[in-house]
């Protein structure tokens, strides 16, 4: 039974996402916003450098949203 759920959420998954097969690779921001994806195999070093981006764009907006408010608290 187990296995029939399992599949069962893999397909709800891969019809969310519009995904036409495996393997598939979904890249999503901080935000939840879908950025990327790539049906069939993705070179290690480009997906390494595209996780990278989106890794160093959270922190950028965390610390812009931070800095913002500690500016409203003082303000």
């Amino acid at each position: 039974m187990s296995q029939v759920v399992s599949v069962r959420r893999e397909m709800l998954t891969m019809r969310a996402y519009g995904m036409r097969g495996t393997p598939t690779t979904v890249l999503i921001d901080a935000r939840g916003r879908l950025r990327q994806q790539i049906f069939g195999v993705h070179d290690d070093l480009a997906l390494g450098r595209e996780l990278q981006t989106l890794i160093l764009e959270a922190q950028s907006e965390s610390l812009v949203s931070a800095t913002a408010n500690a500016s409203f608290q003082r303000g």
